[in-house]
């Protein structure tokens, strides 16, 4: 299933944050956003479990990161 996951970043992060979640392979695309989030990320799961222990261990440990909110596809 594809995962979108949005971020908003500490004040002044923005750009630091997004080369840090560029260098993550599993990530397929990463873009900087105007508007109510800061970044928004793409990756490609088998579950949900992978979801959250992805989002826990890769996302929300990167200094700068203030939230992250999740949205899973349904369907192709």
């Amino acid at each position: 299933m594809k995962v979108f996951i949005f971020v908003n970043t500490e004040w002044g992060a923005e750009k630091d944050v997004f080369h840090k979640l560029q260098k993550i392979p599993e990530i397929k695309e990463c873009f900087m956003l105007y508007g109510q989030f800061d970044i928004i990320i793409t990756l490609e799961v088998q579950n949900r479990a992978e979801i959250s222990k992805f989002r826990n261990e890769k996302i929300r440990t990167i200094s700068g990161i203030h939230s992250t909110m999740t949205m899973e596809t349904l369907g192709k």
